[in-house]
C-alpha cells in the first residue's frame, strides 16, 4: 500500500492553522517515514518536529497560551547503544501513527497535551522494556512484545 494519505494527522486537524504551518502529508499508510520527515511547523514554517531528530516540539499546534514540554528522546536512556536506538525508533513510529492515524479525542482530534501524555507512558514503557535486560529468560523486549503478549503487560502494568 504505497497510497498518500490524504489526511494530515488527527494532531493539525482542528483548521486553526495557516498553511506555512502544515506537517507533511503521511506518504504511506503502513511505512515509517524517512528522517526529513516534517511533523511540525511554526507559524513562519520553519521546522520545529523532524521525524529523524531527537526533539520534537509541537507548541506551534498548541491553541493555549501555555507552553508544554518538548518530546526529547535523547533523554530517555543514560547510554546510547543499539538497543536503545531501536527502542527509541519505535516509540517514534508509535507516536507517528497516534498523530496521523489515531482519530483519538473526544471530536476525532489528538491534541498535543494529549500526545505529550502519551509520551510520558511511552518513555516509561521504554524504559521498562530495556530494564528486562538484566532478566536473562526474557532480554530486551521490543515495544510490540509488550503491548502484544499479556504476561509482559501486566508485568509492567505492576511496574
Amino acid at each position: 500500500m504505497n497510497a498518500v494519505v490524504q489526511s494530515i494527522g488527527s494532531l493539525f486537524s482542528s483548521g486553526h492553522f495557516p498553511a506555512a504551518c502544515r506537517p507533511d502529508s503521511a506518504p504511506q499508510l503502513y511505512a515509517k517515514p524517512a528522517s526529513d520527515y516534517v511533523l511540525c511547523r511554526d507559524e513562519h514554517g520553519k521546522t520545529t518536529a523532524l521525524y529523524g531528530d531527537a526533539v520534537w516540539d509541537f507548541n506551534p499546534y498548541r491553541l493555549s497560551a501555555k507552553k508544554i514540554r518538548k518530546i526529547n528522546f535523547g533523554t530517555v536512556f543514560d547510554e546510547d547503544g543499539q538497543e536503545q536506538l531501536g527502542l527509541i525508533e519505535e516509540a517514534k513510529y508509535v507516536l507517528y501513527c497516534l498523530i496521523y492515524f489515531s482519530g483519538g479525542g473526544r471530536l476525532g482530534k489528538l491534541s498535543v497535551s494529549t500526545l505529550n501524555q502519551y509520551w510520558h507512558v511511552l518513555r516509561i514503557a521504554l524504559r521498562f522494556c530495556y530494564e528486562q535486560k538484566q532478566k536473562p529468560m526474557v532480554g530486551v523486549l521490543s515495544l510490540q512484545q509488550l503491548f502484544s503478549v499479556p504476561v509482559y503487560l501486566a508485568a509492567f502494568i505492576n511496574y
